[in-house]
Protein backbone atom coordinates (compact mmCIF):
# COMPACT_ATOMS: atom_id res chain seq x y z
CA UNK A 1 0.00 0.00 0.00
CA UNK A 2 2.58 2.86 1.01
CA UNK A 3 4.80 1.80 -2.26
CA UNK A 4 1.64 2.55 -4.21
CA UNK A 5 1.39 5.86 -2.48
CA UNK A 6 4.60 6.71 -3.11
CA UNK A 7 3.99 6.29 -6.97
CA UNK A 8 0.93 7.92 -6.94
CA UNK A 9 2.37 11.30 -4.96
CA UNK A 10 5.78 11.15 -6.77
CA UNK A 11 4.32 11.82 -10.82
CA UNK A 12 2.49 15.03 -9.45
CA UNK A 13 5.35 16.32 -7.60
CA UNK A 14 7.82 15.94 -10.66
CA UNK A 15 4.97 17.86 -12.77
CA UNK A 16 5.12 20.38 -10.14
CA UNK A 17 8.96 20.37 -10.53
CA UNK A 18 9.12 20.94 -14.08
CA UNK A 19 6.47 23.60 -14.01
CA UNK A 20 8.46 25.50 -11.57
CA UNK A 21 11.20 25.02 -13.49
CA UNK A 22 9.59 26.32 -16.84
CA UNK A 23 8.12 29.12 -15.24
CA UNK A 24 11.43 30.50 -13.74
CA UNK A 25 13.67 30.23 -16.78
CA UNK A 26 11.19 30.91 -19.49
CA UNK A 27 9.81 33.76 -21.30
CA UNK A 28 11.79 36.63 -20.88
CA UNK A 29 13.23 39.44 -23.63
CA UNK A 30 14.86 37.41 -26.36
CA UNK A 31 18.09 37.67 -27.21
CA UNK A 32 19.21 40.63 -29.41
CA UNK A 33 20.55 39.39 -32.97
CA UNK A 34 24.30 40.19 -33.42
CA UNK A 35 24.86 43.36 -36.01
CA UNK A 36 27.09 42.24 -38.55
CA UNK A 37 30.71 43.92 -38.64
CA UNK A 38 30.87 46.66 -40.05
CA UNK A 39 32.65 47.09 -43.25
CA UNK A 40 35.53 49.29 -43.36
CA UNK A 41 36.71 51.81 -45.87
CA UNK A 42 40.03 51.01 -47.85
CA UNK A 43 41.04 54.17 -45.97
CA UNK A 44 40.78 52.61 -43.05
CA UNK A 45 42.05 49.04 -44.22
CA UNK A 46 45.03 50.91 -45.01
CA UNK A 47 45.68 53.37 -42.68
CA UNK A 48 48.81 50.72 -41.21
CA UNK A 49 52.44 50.64 -41.23
CA UNK A 50 53.27 48.65 -44.41
CA UNK A 51 57.28 46.47 -45.13
CA UNK A 52 57.75 44.77 -48.49
CA UNK A 53 56.76 40.90 -48.98
CA UNK A 54 57.87 41.36 -52.32
CA UNK A 55 58.44 43.58 -55.53
CA UNK A 56 58.26 43.21 -59.07
CA UNK A 57 60.37 46.11 -61.32
CA UNK A 58 58.83 45.60 -65.22
CA UNK A 59 57.39 42.20 -64.35
CA UNK A 60 61.02 40.83 -62.86
CA UNK A 61 60.82 40.03 -59.16
CA UNK A 62 63.67 41.59 -57.52
CA UNK A 63 62.85 41.74 -54.17
CA UNK A 64 61.12 38.37 -51.92
CA UNK A 65 61.30 39.71 -47.77
CA UNK A 66 63.56 36.78 -46.74
CA UNK A 67 65.31 35.69 -49.90
CA UNK A 68 68.64 35.01 -50.43
CA UNK A 69 69.04 36.00 -54.21
CA UNK A 70 67.31 39.52 -54.23
CA UNK A 71 68.27 41.55 -57.07
CA UNK A 72 67.90 44.66 -55.29
CA UNK A 73 68.30 43.99 -51.38
CA UNK A 74 67.37 47.90 -50.90
CA UNK A 75 64.00 46.88 -51.21
CA UNK A 76 64.25 45.71 -47.66
CA UNK A 77 64.06 49.40 -46.35
CA UNK A 78 60.98 49.69 -47.98
CA UNK A 79 58.60 51.10 -45.82
CA UNK A 80 54.58 52.82 -46.01
CA UNK A 81 52.86 54.50 -42.78
CA UNK A 82 49.81 55.51 -43.18
CA UNK A 83 48.98 54.83 -39.90
CA UNK A 84 47.55 58.36 -39.02
CA UNK A 85 44.64 59.50 -41.12
CA UNK A 86 46.24 62.54 -42.82
CA UNK A 87 50.51 62.18 -42.31
CA UNK A 88 52.23 59.58 -44.54
CA UNK A 89 55.87 58.65 -44.05
CA UNK A 90 57.80 56.86 -47.22
CA UNK A 91 60.80 54.95 -46.64
CA UNK A 92 62.25 54.60 -50.11
CA UNK A 93 64.68 52.01 -51.70
CA UNK A 94 67.55 53.62 -50.96
CA UNK A 95 66.82 54.53 -47.26
CA UNK A 96 65.25 57.96 -47.65
CA UNK A 97 62.63 58.93 -45.79
CA UNK A 98 59.96 61.40 -47.03
CA UNK A 99 56.68 62.39 -45.14
CA UNK A 100 53.43 64.02 -46.44
CA UNK A 101 49.64 63.51 -46.68
CA UNK A 102 48.17 60.41 -48.16
CA UNK A 103 44.41 59.55 -49.46
CA UNK A 104 42.21 57.54 -51.58
CA UNK A 105 40.65 58.30 -54.78
CA UNK A 106 36.29 58.29 -54.07
CA UNK A 107 36.60 55.11 -56.47
CA UNK A 108 39.07 53.13 -54.18
CA UNK A 109 41.33 52.30 -57.02
CA UNK A 110 44.18 54.63 -55.68
CA UNK A 111 45.86 55.78 -53.07
CA UNK A 112 48.00 59.22 -53.32
CA UNK A 113 50.63 60.65 -51.27
CA UNK A 114 51.09 64.49 -51.73
CA UNK A 115 53.12 67.52 -50.03
CA UNK A 116 55.93 65.16 -50.40
CA UNK A 117 59.42 67.02 -48.59
CA UNK A 118 61.96 66.13 -49.59
CA UNK A 119 60.37 66.36 -52.91
CA UNK A 120 61.28 63.03 -54.89
CA UNK A 121 62.97 63.59 -58.43
CA UNK A 122 60.01 64.20 -61.27
CA UNK A 123 57.26 64.05 -58.85
CA UNK A 124 56.21 67.80 -58.52
CA UNK A 125 55.87 66.39 -54.32
CA UNK A 126 52.80 63.81 -55.88
CA UNK A 127 52.99 59.95 -56.06
CA UNK A 128 50.20 57.95 -56.73
CA UNK A 129 49.45 53.73 -56.51
CA UNK A 130 46.70 52.26 -58.03
CA UNK A 131 45.37 49.54 -55.64
CA UNK A 132 45.46 46.19 -56.82
CA UNK A 133 44.36 44.23 -53.75
CA UNK A 134 43.89 44.79 -50.07
CA UNK A 135 43.00 42.58 -46.89
CA UNK A 136 43.78 42.82 -43.32
CA UNK A 137 47.61 41.82 -44.10
CA UNK A 138 48.38 42.81 -47.28
CA UNK A 139 48.13 45.60 -49.81
CA UNK A 140 48.99 45.16 -53.22
CA UNK A 141 49.78 48.28 -55.05
CA UNK A 142 51.50 49.74 -58.56
CA UNK A 143 53.35 53.20 -58.73
CA UNK A 144 52.08 54.45 -61.68
CA UNK A 145 54.78 56.76 -62.48
CA UNK A 146 58.72 56.06 -63.28
CA UNK A 147 60.48 56.06 -60.42
CA UNK A 148 64.31 57.60 -61.00
CA UNK A 149 65.81 55.48 -58.00
CA UNK A 150 65.16 52.24 -59.06
CA UNK A 151 64.92 52.93 -63.10
CA UNK A 152 61.64 50.63 -63.18
CA UNK A 153 59.33 52.19 -65.42
CA UNK A 154 56.52 49.67 -62.73
CA UNK A 155 56.69 48.60 -59.98
CA UNK A 156 54.64 46.29 -58.43
CA UNK A 157 55.21 46.14 -54.51
CA UNK A 158 53.61 43.68 -52.33
CA UNK A 159 53.01 44.97 -48.92
CA UNK A 160 52.18 43.21 -45.27
CA UNK A 161 52.43 44.33 -42.11
CA UNK A 162 55.59 43.94 -40.30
Amino acid sequence: MKNRLLKKTRYPALAICNLILLIGCGGGTPAPTPTPPATQTVAQQIAKTWSVQSVKEDNITVFISGGTANIKVGYLNFKLDLSSLSAAKLTEYDGTTITGKWSVSADNKTVTLTDLSPEPTDTNGTISYTINQVTASSFKITRNVLNRKTGATTTEYELKIP
